[in-house]
This record gives C-alpha cells, structure tokens and sequence, in this order.
C-alpha cells in the first residue's frame, strides 16, 4: 500500500497481497526499495486493530438500523477510529517484518544528529474499493478504509515532510484534509491519456506537504 522514500532512493515499501510483495521485491535495483513489508495493519499492537474493528461493527449496526445518514456515521466512525488510534504512538524509529531480508528493518529513513537528513516523501495509494460501486461505495465505512486510517496516525507522528497519494476520482479529499491537520494539502483528478498516454484511467493525485520543511530544501 505505501512507500516511504528519502529523496535519495527508496527506503522501503508495503504490500498486503504477495503477488504485488514478489513484483515490489523484483523491481530494477535503480529503483529497488531497501526493505519490502506486508499489511500496514501489521504496525499498530494488535489489540489497536481489534478495538477499530469492534468499532467499525457497531457504526454498521447504526447503518443498518438507519440511526443516522450513512455520510453521518462515517464521519462518526472516522473520529472514533482516530481516537483508537491515540493510543498507539509510531516512532521514526520504529521496526517492521521485511520480506527481503527475513527480520525487522527500519520502517522509516533515520534522522538524527550523526545522520544527513534527507527529504522524506512518502508515497501511497489507497485503497479505491470502499469508493466505487463495485466496493458498494461505503467509503469510510468499508473495512477496507481501516489501512487508510492507520497511515494517517501514522503521518501525523512520524512527520514525513511531504506525501504523494492516490485514488478513485470519488475519494473523500476533504475528510483526509481534515485528518492531516498539521499539512497543507489539494489534488488533482488526472488520467494518463492527458499526458499522450494510451490509458484511460482517471484517478485523483493527493499530495501534502509541511511548509517548514520545504523552504529549508
């Protein structure tokens, strides 16, 4: 699902499904990633997905019994997903298993006094099921979304200095705008064939980015 790279190279990158894993860890070594991980929902303790997941189930219980809009408890279960996710702080510092080496890896490029800082992008794409018709279009409320709201906590503690996302045209912008507070942020709906490209896949391109960071590039 996503990368974090330095300007440099690229640190590492993550992938639930294997055969995406196998094309990620065969990639040219020019542009390789260091470490390759699996499912983002592998980086919170496991009770953090548990408790999102129990909560999920009852915000699809008010669905069903139609307490409130379906926009509503979306947004109703994105607060409470975030404040789940309050309780789980990533660090910089901070491991994950990686399939090329066998062992956990940095999942972030260090920084610090004895390391040169690089910029780090981070890079991302979203998982667009909960947002088309074939996913039912239940947006936040598709399990599907839960990845999405781990890597927002994850954001706003590790600080990455700009962010590169990508998603279905429908995607809710302004709710992740709203969740990547400390960012200023817009997008662009954009497909191949706009660049002489013979592919008619529209798509919308997010980025982020912390003012501070980049005036000092």
């Amino acid at each position: 699902m996503g990368s974090e790279m330095c300007i440099r190279d690229s640190h590492s990158a993550c992938d639930l499904d294997p055969i995406c894993q196998a094309v990620l860890l065969n990639h040219p070594m020019e542009c390789a990633a260091e470490h390759v991980s699996k499912d983002l929902c592998q980086r919170p303790p496991p009770h953090i997905v548990d408790a999102l997941r129990a909560e999920l189930q009852k915000h699809h219980a008010r669905l069903a019994a139609r307490a409130s809009t379906p926009s509503e408890i979306a947004l109703e279960w994105v607060g409470a997903a975030m404040n789940i996710l309050r309780s789980w702080t990533p660090r910089r510092e901070d491991g994950a298993f990686c399939v090329r080496h066998g062992q956990h890896c940095p999942a972030f490029p260090a920084r610090g006094a004895s390391t040169p800082e690089p910029l780090h992008l981070e890079i991302d794409g979203i998982n667009c099921q909960p947002w088309t018709t074939a996913g039912k279009k239940l947006g936040w409320l598709d399990s599907r979304s839960i990845p999405c709201l781990i890597l927002v906590r994850t954001i706003l503690c590790v600080e990455p200095d700009a962010i590169c996302l990508e998603c279905t045209p429908k995607f809710d912008f302004a709710t992740l705008k709203r969740l990547l507070h400390t960012y200023r942020g817009n997008y662009a709906i954009t497909c191949p064939t706009d660049f002489g490209r013979p592919v008619a896949r529209r798509r919308m391109y997010m980025w982020f980015d912390l003012l501070s960071s980049l005036d000092s590039v």
